[in-house]
């Protein structure tokens, strides 16, 4: 039983810092990493002043660890949380109606992984990593706080469940592929949306990441322009068109910032509705490249743009990742499966090694 919870030095790391408008609050990883690392509120469960940002987790493999499964919650407290004393936190793991262990967390404000991206909330991430013997289905979290010597006790509940994929998908890269980052609970992403995304890099058929050729900045780069494919059938609901890859060197905010004042952080991006609450989010497509319109309907392996460097990116990347709804970034992430290559777990350091590269159409 394992609940990891990243150390601050103070509670003044809990302190709100103001953001100016855009249309997502990104925190950005280091190279290679490609993190789109936050997102806005979805619909929230509510009990009392504190509420869980999904209804429901869904049970991943550990990576190198089969007898585990690993799930994930975000609590989300009122911007003046940062003043209580929260006292302690009990969590209870069960199955049906069954208790099947319990944790006392002493103090959890010392130890707060806080998100304070978002000035309307501060979000305290929880890792879960059990034995899968255990068959979990429930959580329930209850906690004590001090709010100027008003003491409160409230408890949370969510379901933990596995998912079942309702259609067949392909990866979504042309080629050979290095996996550059990889679901939360092996040092990925971690927003509702985000938390099974992966950031794909094209390699060439020696499994490298550059290549020796003529020609200047991203003609070394052995991804950059790989064909971009539609994972599965559907229609397409959303399309962001024109924006600026990044510079070969170096990073530039000001081109991802849109006409109306937004920062289109995806880059050029599409997102596709499967069907029966799937869809498909790709983002950061190279500048000219999306082939697709809004309401085109797709086939499986069609190819829909090209792998580029636009938005918020630090390099030449595919971000990939399955949500329950069509807005952008802004549903519950769900996790993946591919029916046309083996990836044991998906975390960074992966390879997808296939036997021909396909460069272009």
């Amino acid at each position: 039983m394992n609940v990891s919870f990243a150390s601050l030095s103070d509670k003044l790391a809990m302190r709100l810092r103001p953001l100016r408008r855009s249309a997502l609050a990104l925190s950005l990883s280091p190279a290679l990493m490609f993190g789109l690392a936050t997102a806005p509120a979805l619909s929230q469960s509510v009990t009392g002043r504190v509420t869980l940002e999904e209804p429901r987790s869904y049970k991943i493999p550990f990576p190198g660890r089969p007898e585990l499964e690993s799930w994930y919650a975000r609590l989300i407290f009122p911007p003046e949380a940062a003043e209580w004393a929260l006292a302690e936190m009990e969590i209870r793991y069960y199955r049906e109606d069954t208790l099947l262990k319990t944790l006392q967390v002493p103090d959890p404000f010392s130890v707060y992984a806080v998100d304070t991206s978002d000035p309307a909330r501060i979000v305290l991430p929880l890792h879960f990593n059990e034995p899968q013997s255990m068959s979990t289905d429930r959580v329930e979290i209850e906690y004590m706080f001090d709010d100027g010597g008003d003491i409160s006790r409230e408890t949370l509940s969510f379901a933990v469940e596995t998912y079942s994929h309702r259609h067949e998908y392909i990866f979504p890269l042309e080629g050979n592929a290095l996996l550059t980052n990889g679901y939360y609970n092996s040092g990925g992403h971690l927003s509702a949306s985000t938390k099974f995304a992966i950031d794909i890099m094209g390699v060439d058929e020696n499994l490298a990441m550059t290549h020796n050729s003529e020609g200047e900045g991203y003609d070394h780069v052995a991804g950059f322009g790989r064909p971009i494919i539609a994972p599965a059938d559907g229609t397409v609901v959303f399309v962001q068109r024109g924006v600026p890859d990044q510079p070969y060197e170096g990073f530039d905010e000001s081109l991802y910032l849109l006409p109306d004042g937004l920062e289109a952080i995806w880059g050029n991006a599409v997102v596709i509705d499967h069907g029966e609450g799937e869809f498909s989010a790709l983002l950061h497509m190279q500048q000219g490249s999306v082939l697709v319109e809004l309401g085109d309907q797709v086939r499986q392996g069609q190819r829909i743009g090209a792998l580029g460097n636009s938005g918020a990116s630090f390099g030449p990347h595919l971000h990939y990742h399955l949500q329950d709804g069509p807005e952008l970034l802004n549903h519950s992430g769900l996790p993946l499966s591919f029916d046309d290559v083996e990836i044991p777990y998906f975390r960074r350091g992966e390879w997808v090694n296939r036997s021909e590269v396909r460069v272009d159409d």
